[in-house]
């Protein structure tokens, strides 16, 4: 049984002696490497037999992530060892992290409080289909904070929406901020967050913060002619005050344009969840009796468009 331990580190705040101590289990492993699995505990107890205890297990942890990350060594399930043909090649952190969440949370394979796991189990489980340092950085760089939370060693998942599950994360911001004013920073985080997102899953050129006259759409898209406006709420006043405001953009780009061409068609409303009830039959309402408009929301990891006539 292999068992390794994982510290959360920083490179800038390392001290001269983990830098030396790193080294030393550096050329320690690549002196060993070979066709039999080197472990992990091999190069622990060499650095404690050389005076190196305090921050040996800090040192081969960053030994070990460098020489995976630059392909010296492959650290396979049995240990560590030389490349071989048909090993794991590197993976974008963002499979591998919807890999790993999709592992069974809370983890059953053993009797720790909470469901946790580590990183190693976390690899151990996923067959060898990532590399042990993709593992890893996914989980550190992708998960933690967000999906996943961690006490030094052992990870669990939290109780937020994924960092996947686009439409989740920004439901639930818009259900915290509804109680502050359409002014606040945080409503106007969120309307910015939101546009960013959207934009990020168009296939076409877009325009932010669209000049019209001394008016300002969110987002225009000249391919389509459509302009956006964006809110961080979907109570009926707030989708209301959505349509009047690109109603009045379109109103005021098309008295201005020289030619059909820079006509606006359409007017869109996104917003950072679908509306309901009244809000809904407001929209509907006034697509049935003025011109169509097209709903936007998050859906799933993208946005779903509904035009409404």
């Amino acid at each position: 049984m292999i068992v390794v331990a994982f510290v959360v580190m920083s490179t800038t705040s390392a001290s001269q002696n983990l830098d030396h101590v790193t080294a030393v289990a550096t050329r320690y492993i690549e002196q060993h490497l070979g066709e039999d699995p080197l472990q992990w505990s091999e190069v622990i107890d060499h650095l404690k037999a050389g005076g190196y205890t305090n921050e040996a297990t800090l040192a081969v942890t960053r030994a070990v992530l460098d020489l995976e990350r630059t392909d010296v060594m492959f650290y396979a399930l049995e240990g560590m060892r030389r490349p071989r043909p048909g090993d794991a090649a590197p993976a974008p952190l963002h499979e591998v992290a919807a890999a790993v969440l999709a592992l069974q949370w809370p983890c059953t394979r053993n009797d720790r409080p909470g469901g946790s796991r580590s990183i190693w189990e976390a690899f151990e489980e996923l067959g060898g289909r990532y590399r042990h340092c993709d593992v890893y950085d996914a989980m550190h760089e992708r998960l933690k904070g967000h999906e996943l939370k961690s006490g030094r060693v052992y990870w669990q998942r939290t109780d937020l929406p994924s960092r996947f599950d686009t439409a989740g994360r920004f439901a639930q911001r818009a259900e915290a901020v509804a109680v502050q004013p359409p002014a606040s920073p945080a409503r106007q985080q969120l309307e910015a967050d939101l546009v960013a997102a959207y934009v990020a899953t168009l296939p076409h050129r877009y325009l932010r913060e669209h000049p019209i006259g001394e008016l300002r759409a969110d987002v225009y898209e000249p391919t389509v002619r459509r302009i956006v406006e964006a809110k961080a709420a979907a109570d009926v006043v707030t989708v209301a005050h959505a349509w009047a405001q690109a109603a009045a953009y379109r109103y005021a780009a098309n008295t201005s344009a020289l030619d059909d061409r820079t006509t606006v068609e359409s007017i869109a409303v996104l917003l950072p969840a679908a509306p309901t009830g009244t809000a809904r039959s407001f929209l509907e309402h006034v697509a049935a009796d003025c011109f169509e408009v097209e709903l936007i929301y998050p859906h799933g990891e993208t946005f779903r468009h509904e035009q409404l006539t």
